[in-house]
């Protein structure tokens, strides 16, 4: 792709070439969108880019955390060169502060229509790297908001919820009715039923994480368990958390140890 940036007719050009090889690259591309925002501020391709690099997030961060096993997108292989998993950590979460970073910048100068997504993508990654009060402090606006649309209200709400699930040492009988309320909004909105399965395996997927990590506290662990049979209930499923789809491997710079 660099090989045709020269022979791009203008700035707009040059975007959008940038823009199809990142629809497809598996690592990092934040340095790409940069130039992108740089090209063109108002490309419309700029927020389902910045999606695709909360999503590879998530799953570096969160797969091995909630599911025991490991991301989809490998970036090393374990003690790989001498990198352990806490320097790969601490690697991913500076990215992810990049990346926020990156979206602080943009977002006011985004189309208005575009900045409930961008806020979403904001409070997400604070959920993701579990800094659930500024998660919350992104988000509550958003769920308020008259014009947003209903599948972001609808996520937002989700990771408020999680949020409260994950930092607290039991689950209140409001918190239980938050959650069927949740659902049962899930189920009976014909525009975001089509999202159920999705929605739903992220709320059994945390809950069941909740309960198992819980051996300490019985009474934790049965109220997780309780609200977990509840929403199963409610739903009429069970829920099985979807994987990201497999990608080749594209290494990152390989972590350096600090002093």
């Amino acid at each position: 792709m660099e090989n045709y940036l020269p022979l791009a007719k203008d700035d707009g050009h040059r975007a959008t070439l940038m823009v199809m090889r990142d629809l497809q690259h598996p690592g990092r591309a934040l340095a790409d969108l940069e130039r992108i925002a740089a090209w063109d501020m108002g490309n419309k391709h700029l927020p389902l880019l910045l999606t695709r690099e909360v999503n590879k997030l998530e799953d570096w961060l969160l797969t091995p955390a909630l599911t025991e096993f490991n991301a989809a997108i490998r970036q090393w292989n374990d003690l790989e060169e001498g990198v352990t998993r806490d320097e790969v950590l601490r690697v991913d979460l500076a990215y992810l502060q990049q990346v926020q970073g990156f979206i602080s910048r943009i977002a006011p100068q985004a189309a208005a229509d575009q900045r409930p997504l961008l806020n979403l993508l904001d409070g997400h990654l604070s959920f993701v790297a579990g800094a659930f009060v500024s998660s919350r402090n992104l988000l509550e606006g958003l769920v308020k908001h008259p014009t947003t649309a209903p599948l972001i209200k609808l996520q937002a709400r989700l990771d408020l919820l999680l949020g409260g699930v994950m930092s607290t040492t039991t689950l209140t009988a409001t918190t239980q009715q938050d959650i069927l309320a949740l659902v049962e909004l899930v189920n009976t909105e014909p525009e975001l039923f089509v999202y159920r399965n999705t929605l739903l395996d992220q709320l059994h997927l945390y809950l069941g994480k909740k309960g198992s990590g819980t051996r300490g506290s019985s009474r934790r662990a049965s109220s997780c368990s309780r609200a977990a049979t509840a929403c199963s209930a409610r739903c009429g499923r069970c829920g099985t958390a979807s994987m990201p789809a497999t990608w080749p491997s594209n290494k990152p710079p390989r972590p350096t140890t600090t002093a």
